[in-house]
């Protein structure tokens, strides 16, 4: 249960972190 739950989180934890490189890469991109 308790590894469940930590994966749950870890995989949540990468959703946002892959969604925050996307807009950083969006926003580079209209710089350039």
């Amino acid at each position: 249960m308790k590894i469940l739950k930590k994966m749950r989180f870890f995989a949540l934890f990468l959703l946002t972190l892959a969604a925050a490189m996307n807009l950083c890469f969006r926003f580079l991109g209209m710089l350039s």
